[in-house]
């Protein structure tokens, strides 16, 4: 696994039990672990929403989006 595909994992792996990604249909934690272990085209489209998050956070834009919000 490269650094990113790792962070992916882990930050995945401290989601609740119960937690789900809806692509067409809910992906359970574990699934979502297996598809980002294997590479795979929904991690693909993982990543991208994980990088979406991330860019958002570092930005400030996520923040910004929590305070106009709450």
């Amino acid at each position: 696994m490269d650094d990113w595909q790792k962070l992916i994992y882990h930050r995945w792996l401290a989601m609740p039990e119960g937690y789900a990604f809806y692509l067409g249909k809910d992906y359970t934690k574990a699934e979502v672990l297996e598809h980002i272990k294997a590479k795979d085209d929904v991690y693909d489209i993982i990543s991208k929403c994980e990088r979406e998050y991330f860019d958002a956070l570092r930005s400030g834009e996520l923040a910004k989006f929590v305070r106009e919000n709450e």
